[in-house]
C-alpha cells in the first residue's frame, strides 16, 4: 500500500519547525464560497504542530507557504500560497498546535479598495495593471477570444478584486491556479481547450474494495438539468439610434428539455454587434454551465480546479471521456505525525469533484456591476489653452473629483454626452459646457461606464452674472467670448415697474424673419447708430406720423425718385438755402399760386397776382442782349445696398440627416445560433461544436474604405488572421498600403506605391503612427499601437479609418513651425538663429557665426562632424547622432546643401515630430504643455526643466535647470515661464 506524507514549509521558517497533523481545502474555477468564506481559487486550512511554543503571528502571516503531498517519498502535488490567518492553540506535553489559513497571493486585492478610471485598455490588459500594481507577477493569459478595448471602464468603491472578478467575467474570463515548489501561477483562460491536461488517464474504480495502489476515481454520479434555452440581449448607441443591437443566442442539442426557456436582459452593456454576440454567447454558457454536471470522489491530489483528465475502465463507456475539474474539496490526516497520537490511524488522503465535460465552456458566475448611487459633481476639462473643447457630437471632457490619476485635462475622461433642454433634428438648444464649468453627470442606468451631463452649476470661482441676491428678479443667458473679451447676453428684469429685457451684442445682431414682422412701442422708441445704417424696402414704405416730424442731417442729404415726388402740405412749405437753390426740369417748370407769385433778387422783383404783372428794378431790359444764370446740376448719391446676413440658408436647403444609416449595422442583423451540447448518459464522446454559428451568408468585413476592403489578405489582418507587414516585404498588398499613405498625404519619393516596404515607407509608418489620432469612428475600439513602422491591425485599423474620416497630415506638416515664435525663440538662445553657426568641443567649446556651414553639402558637414571641426552644427545645433537618424528616417539624400531648407525640414518632420514628438502634439493636435516643455528641455540644452520631472534615475529637477547641467558646459537660458508661454501663443497664432 502506498505511503502518503505531508508536509508545510513557511519561508523563514525551519523546515523541521512544523508538522503536518491535517488539511481541507477547497479549489475552484474562479471564485466560489467555502464554510462561508470567500475562495478565490482556493483556500486550504491546515492543522499543525510544533515542538516550538514561541512562534508568533508575524512570522507566518502574509508570508508565502508551501503544502506539499508525498506518495512513497515522492512529491504528488503540491501548494503555494499566502498564509492570511494564524490560530494558536494550546500547548499538549511535547507541542503546540497551531492552524493557518492558505490562499492565492491573487486574495491581496481584496484588501485594496478604489476608485478610477481605465481608458482604451482591454480587460487583460486592466487585470494586468491590477496584479503588478500588488506585486503579482506571477500570471497568463491564455485566451481565444481579442478582448475589445474599453473606451471607459470604471473602478468604482470596489476592491480591485472585485473589480477583477467583474469584468473578467463579462468578457467569459475564468482563472485558476498552477503550482509549483516556490510560486503559484495566475491563469486566465476563456476556453476548456486552454485548461491543462494531465498527461496520462484517471482509472475508475468501479467495484469499491481490495488493496489498490494507483489513485482513482469513484462514485461518479452525472446529473442532467434543464436550463435556459436560449439569450436575448438588447442594449442602444446614440451613434445608431433606430438600430436594434439585439443579440440572440440558441442553445443547440436540447431535445430532453422545453427548447422555450428564454433569458432576456436589457442592457446588454455592449455598444457593438462584435461584443453584443460574444456577451449573449457567455450569458447563456454561464446560464447553463451546470446543465451537465457530475459529482465525484477521488484519491488523486493532481485533480485541482481547472484541471483537464480522461477517465477510463467506467463500466458505462459514455463516461469514459475527457472532464474538466470546476471544483475540489481535499482532505487530509496525517495523525501519527505526533508521538503522543502514534497510533490513532494511518495518513489519508481523498477529495470531492465537480466535473463538466471538457468540451463545455465554464463561466464564472457574473458580478454585480455598481450602481451610482445619484449624480455627481465634475468639472469640465480641455488641453491647455483651449476654452472649449468638443467633439462633433457636443461632448465633452470631464474630471471627477474622486479621480486620484489623471491631470485634468483632456485624457481624464471618455467624451461625454451633455443634455440640452431640447434636442430635435438640427433643431433645439445647444450650450457647450466650457473648460472650468462644474457640472452635475448622472450615469444612464446607474452605470458607472456610462457618464451623461445633466446639469450646470455655479461655485465660489465661477460665480453668477449678476450678484445675488441684489439682482435675485433677473432672469440671465449671458455667454462669454471665446478667446477673446466681452460676452453676448439676453436677460429679463422682472422687477415691478423696472421689467426690462436686455440684449447685448458683443459685436453682430443678425435677424431673419421669413414673414412678417410686427411691433408696437407704447411709449418712445430711441435708435443710435454710432457709424452708418442702410435700409432696403423691396416693395412699398408707409409712414404715418400723427405729431411732428424732426430732420437734422449734418452733411448732404440724397433722394432719388424713380417716378414721381408729390409733397402736399396743409399750410405752408419753407425752404432756406444757405447759398443756392437750383430746379431744373427735362421738360417744364409750373408754378402756380391761388394769389400772388413773387420773384425777388437784389432790388428788383416780379410780381404777378390779379391785379397783373409787375416788374420793378433799377432798370428793365428786353431783349437788351446778356444770358441767363444757371444753377448747379443734381449731384446726390445712391443709396448703398445692406448687407446679407451670413449662414441666411432657408431650412429647406440644410442637410438633413440620414435616419435610415441609423438602422444599419454594418450588416443585417444576425441572430446567433450558438452549439451548446448536451450530452446524455448513454451518448459517447460527443464533441459538437461549442461556437456560434450565424447565419448571414456572407460575414461582414472589418476594414471600410474602399482602397482597402476589397483584399482579403488586409481583411485578415484586420482579423489577426495574418502576419504584419514590415520592411523588406513586397507584395500587392503593401502597395496598397503605400497607396493609403500617399492618399493621406505621406511622401514616398519616386518610387510611389511599388509594393516594396522600403525605408521610405517604414518612416512614413512612422510618422502615421506618431501624428494620427484615433476618431474611433469608423472602428469603436483599437489602439494604433507601437511607434515601430510595423502594420500590425491597429495600424490598419487606423490607415482605414483615417481614410474614411478624410484625414490629411499634409495639413499639420505644411506649417512651418521653424518660422513660428517658438522656432524663433528656440533658435535665438541655441545659434542666435543663425543658420550657419556650429559650435566644435575639440580644444574646448567655442562657437562660430556667419561661417559657409549653410553653402556645405551635407556630407561634408556628417565629414567635418566625424573628424570632430563641427560638433552641433545649425540654426538647431544638430548633434552628429541626431542629424545621422534625421537623414536615415527621412531618406535625405547627403548630396543636397545644409541650408534654411533642409535644416527646417528636420526641425519640422523629425526634431519635434518624430524624436520628440510631444512638441507637435501640443502645436497640431491635443498634447499636454507640460509633456512638450519636457520634451524641449531634453533635445535643447538651452530650456529649463519643469520642477518634479526626473533628469536621471537619481535625479528630479528643482526647477528652472537644464536637462544638461550636469555636465558643467550647458545651463538653461531661458525660463519655464517664457517656454509655456511662447508654446501656448505659438498654437494659437496657428488658429
Amino acid at each position: 500500500m502506498a505511503r502518503l506524507q505531508f508536509q508545510l514549509k513557511v519561508d523563514g521558517l525551519e523546515d523541521e519547525s512544523l508538522v503536518v497533523r491535517g488539511f481541507e481545502g477547497q479549489e475552484s474555477l474562479s471564485d466560489s464560497v467555502w464554510r462561508s468564506e470567500p475562495c478565490y481559487g482556493f483556500r486550504y486550512q491546515v492543522d499543525l504542530a510544533s515542538a516550538l511554543s514561541n512562534l508568533a503571528a508575524e512570522q507566518f502571516v502574509d508570508q508565502t507557504a508551501h503544502l506539499t503531498i508525498l506518495r512513497d517519498g515522492q512529491v504528488v502535488q503540491q501548494i503555494n500560497g499566502i498564509v492570511r490567518q494564524l490560530s494558536k492553540g494550546d500547548t499538549g506535553h511535547r507541542h503546540t498546535f497551531y492552524s493557518l489559513t492558505l490562499v492565492p497571493a491573487l486574495e491581496r486585492l481584496s484588501l485594496r479598495s478604489n476608485s478610477r478610471i481605465f481608458q482604451q485598455q482591454s480587460v487583460p490588459e486592466i487585470i494586468s495593471i491590477l496584479l503588478q500594481e500588488m506585486g503579482i507577477g506571477d500570471y497568463a493569459f491564455a485566451l481565444k477570444r481579442e478582448c475589445a478595448q474599453r473606451e471607459f471602464c470604471v473602478q468604482y468603491r470596489e476592491t480591485d478584486l472585485q473589480f477583477l472578478h467583474r469584468i473578467a467575467a463579462e468578457e467569459g474570463l475564468v482563472y485558476s491556479h498552477l503550482h509549483e515548489a516556490q510560486k503559484h501561477t495566475l491563469l486566465f483562460t476563456d476556453s476548456s481547450d486552454s485548461q491543462p491536461k494531465l498527461a496520462k488517464p484517471v482509472p475508475y474504480n468501479a467495484l469499491a474494495g481490495g488493496e489498490i495502489n494507483l489513485p482513482y476515481v469513484v462514485d461518479l454520479q452525472f446529473k442532467t438539468t434543464a436550463q435556459v434555452s436560449h439569450t436575448e440581449l438588447k442594449d442602444y448607441s446614440f451613434k445608431k439610434p433606430a438600430y436594434g443591437f439585439t443579440q440572440r443566442t440558441q442553445g443547440k442539442d436540447i431535445a430532453y428539455q422545453q427548447p422555450n426557456y428564454e433569458h432576456f436582459d436589457a442592457p446588454g452593456r455592449y455598444k457593438d454587434d462584435a461584443n453584443g454576440k460574444a456577451f449573449s454567447q457567455i450569458r447563456l454558457e454561464y446560464l447553463r454551465r451546470d446543465a451537465l454536471l457530475a459529482d465525484a470522489k477521488s484519491d488523486e491530489p493532481l485533480l485541482l480546479a481547472g484541471v483537464r483528465f480522461d477517465l477510463q475502465d467506467h463500466l458505462d463507456h459514455a463516461m469514459n471521456r475527457d472532464w474538466l475539474v470546476v471544483q475540489a474539496n481535499h482532505q487530509g490526516t496525517q495523525p501519527q505525525a505526533l508521538q503522543e497520537e502514534g497510533g490513532s490511524g494511518a495518513t489519508t488522503y481523498s477529495n470531492q469533484l465537480k466535473l463538466i465535460p471538457a468540451h463545455i465552456t465554464w463561466r464564472a458566475r457574473p458580478c454585480a456591476k455598481p450602481q451610482v448611487d445619484g449624480p455627481m459633481i465634475a468639472t469640465v476639462v480641455g488641453p491647455q489653452g483651449e476654452e472649449i473643447y468638443c467633439d462633433n457630437f457636443g461632448r465633452v471632457k470631464v474630471h471627477f473629483p474622486w479621480d486620484r490619476y489623471s491631470s485634468s485635462n483632456e485624457k481624464s475622461s471618455c467624451w461625454v454626452r451633455v443634455a440640452q433642454e431640447w434636442a430635435g433634428s438640427q433643431y433645439g438648444s445647444m450650450a457647450i459646457p466650457r473648460v472650468g464649468h462644474e457640472v452635475i453627470v448622472s450615469f444612464l442606468n446607474g452605470d458607472p461606464d456610462q457618464p451623461i451631463i445633466t446639469g450646470r452649476t455655479y461655485h465660489a470661482t465661477n460665480t453668477a452674472p449678476y450678484a445675488l441676491p441684489d439682482h435675485k428678479t433677473k432672469t440671465v443667458l449671458r455667454t462669454e467670448t471665446h478667446q477673446g473679451q466681452g460676452y453676448n447676453e439676453l436677460s429679463f428684469e422682472d422687477q415691478a415697474g423696472s421689467e426690462q429685457i436686455l440684449l447685448h451684442a458683443q459685436k453682430d445682431w443678425d435677424a431673419l424673419i421669413e414673414h412678417d414682422h410686427t411691433e408696437v412701442i407704447r411709449h418712445d422708441q430711441h435708435l443710435t447708430v454710432d457709424n452708418d445704417r442702410f435700409t432696403r424696402i423691396q416693395r412699398n414704405q408707409h409712414l404715418t406720423v400723427e405729431g411732428e416730424v424732426r430732420s437734422k442731417i449734418a452733411l448732404d442729404s440724397s433722394h432719388e425718385v424713380g417716378a414721381s415726388l408729390q409733397h402736399k402740405v396743409g399750410q405752408r412749405i419753407a425752404v432756406e438755402a444757405g447759398k443756392e437753390i437750383s430746379l431744373k426740369s427735362g421738360a417744364k417748370i409750373v408754378v402756380e399760386a391761388g394769389a400772388e407769385l413773387t420773384l425777388k433778387a437784389g432790388g428788383s422783383f416780379v410780381k404777378v397776382d390779379a391785379g397783373g404783372v409787375h416788374l420793378v428794378g433799377p432798370a428793365i431790359n428786353l431783349n437788351a442782349g446778356g444770358s441767363a444764370g444757371s444753377g448747379s446740376a443734381y449731384g446726390g448719391q445712391l443709396a448703398a445696398a445692406p448687407r446679407m446676413l451670413a449662414q441666411a440658408k432657408p431650412v429647406a436647403e440644410l442637410v438633413q440627416p440620414d435616419i435610415a444609416a441609423s438602422m444599419q449595422s454594418g450588416a443585417a442583423r444576425v441572430i446567433d445560433v450558438a452549439s451548446l451540447p448536451t450530452i446524455m448518459p448513454s451518448s459517447a464522446n460527443n464533441t459538437a461544436n461549442d461556437e456560434p454559428v450565424a447565419e448571414e451568408k456572407t460575414p461582414e468585413r472589418i476594414l471600410k474604405s474602399d482602397l482597402l476592403k476589397p483584399s482579403d489578405e488586409l481583411e485578415k489582418l484586420a482579423k489577426r488572421q495574418a502576419s504584419a507587414y514590415r520592411q523588406g516585404n513586397h507584395s500587392d498588398e503593401v502597395k496598397l498600403l503605400q497607396e493609403a499613405l500617399i492618399k493621406l498625404g505621406f511622401d514616398l519619393g519616386k518610387a510611389g506605391a511599388d509594393g516594396d516596404f522600403g525605408s521610405k515607407t517604414k518612416t512614413a509608418i512612422e510618422q502615421f503612427q506618431k501624428s494620427y489620432r484615433p476618431s474611433h469612428q469608423t472602428h469603436p475600439s483599437y489602439s494604433i499601437g507601437p511607434v515601430d513602422g510595423i502594420v500590425g491591425k491597429g495600424t490598419l485599423l487606423a490607415l482605414d479609418e483615417a481614410l474614411m474620416d478624410g484625414w490629411q497630415v499634409v495639413a499639420a506638416t505644411q506649417i512651418n513651425w521653424a518660422d513660428s515664435k517658438f522656432g524663433i525663440l528656440l533658435g535665438s538662445v541655441e545659434s542666435k538663429n543663425d543658420y550657419s553657426a556650429y559650435n566644435k568641443t575639440k580644444g574646448g567649446l567655442k562657437s562660430f557665426y556667419r561661417t559657409n556651414l549653410d553653402k556645405m553639402t551635407i556630407v561634408e558637414v556628417l565629414k567635418k562632424q566625424e573628424s570632430r571641426d563641427i560638433f552641433a552644427a545649425g540654426r538647431f545645433q544638430l548633434i552628429p547622432d541626431t542629424l545621422k537618424d534625421a537623414i536615415n528616417k527621412l531618406s535625405i539624400d547627403t548630396s543636397l546643401v545644409f541650408d534654411k531648407n533642409i535644416q527646417d525640414k528636420i526641425f519640422n518632420e523629425y526634431l519635434i515630430r518624430v524624436k520628440r514628438p510631444e512638441i507637435s502634439e501640443f502645436l497640431e493636435s491635443t498634447g499636454s504643455v507640460e509633456d512638450a516643455m519636457y520634451a524641449w528641455a531634453k533635445e535643447f540644452a538651452s530650456a529649463a526643466v519643469e520642477k518634479g520631472r526626473p533628469i536621471s534615475k537619481k535625479r528630479i529637477a528643482i526647477g528652472g535647470e537644464s536637462y544638461y547641467s550636469g555636465d558643467g558646459l550647458n545651463k538653461a537660458h531661458l525660463s519655464i515661464d517664457e517656454m509655456r508661454k511662447v508654446l501656448i501663443q505659438t498654437k494659437q497664432d496657428r488658429k
